[in-house]
C-alpha cells in the first residue's frame, strides 16, 4: 500500500446546467467531507454523496462474522 493513499473515497454529485456533475475526493478522514462541501460549490446544488472504503486493511470482515482479535 502507498504511503499517500487515502482511505476513502467521496464522490459528490452536483446539479449541473447540463445535467448531473460528479466530482470525486481522496480523503483519509470522514470528518474532511464537510469541510469539502462546505468550500462549494454551492450545497444546494447537492444530488448525493457516496463515501466509500478505498483499501480493504482486513480481508474477510463482514458484520455476521467479524475477526476476532488475538489478545
Amino acid at each position: 500500500m502507498l504511503e499517500d493513499e487515502k482511505r476513502w473515497t467521496m464522490a459528490v454529485t452536483y446539479r449541473g446546467e447540463a445535467g448531473p456533475v460528479v466530482v470525486d475526493h481522496d480523503i483519509d478522514e470522514i470528518s474532511e467531507a464537510a469541510d469539502i462541501i462546505e468550500k462549494g460549490p454551492d450545497w444546494n446544488a447537492v444530488l448525493d454523496i457516496c463515501i466509500q472504503l478505498s483499501r480493504v486493511t482486513e480481508e474477510g470482515v463482514t458484520l455476521q462474522s467479524p475477526l476476532q482479535a488475538n489478545y
